[in-house]
């Protein structure tokens, strides 16, 4: 009995569920599994949640910036002081 999929669809589809397993082979399963029932909703649900996941993570990213910006200052203020105090009681030098 023949397939009645073209060859053309059967690749597509290959390469489809190829990219499916890697990525679930690299996220957790929470996530695999999110994504599997996202998989029922419909295009406009399933762009909802991915702007709202997208928003999310730009967030997370936005603060993970500050927080190094702040602590490269914090580092450079502190060498300040470190410095000042060792010039403050070693005049001379």
């Amino acid at each position: 009995m023949r397939s009645t999929i073209s060859r053309p669809a059967a690749r597509a589809a290959f390469r489809i569920a190829a990219i499916r397993v890697r990525y679930l082979g690299i996220m957790t399963g929470l996530l695999a599994e999110a994504l599997r029932r996202m998989e029922s909703l419909s295009r406009e649900e399933q762009d909802a949640i991915a702007c709202q996941i997208m928003e999310t993570l730009d967030d997370e990213e936005a603060w993970a910036r500050r927080l190094r910006n702040k602590s490269a200052a914090r580092k450079s203020q502190v060498a300040g002081l470190h410095e000042r105090h060792s010039a403050s009681r070693n005049p001379g030098s």
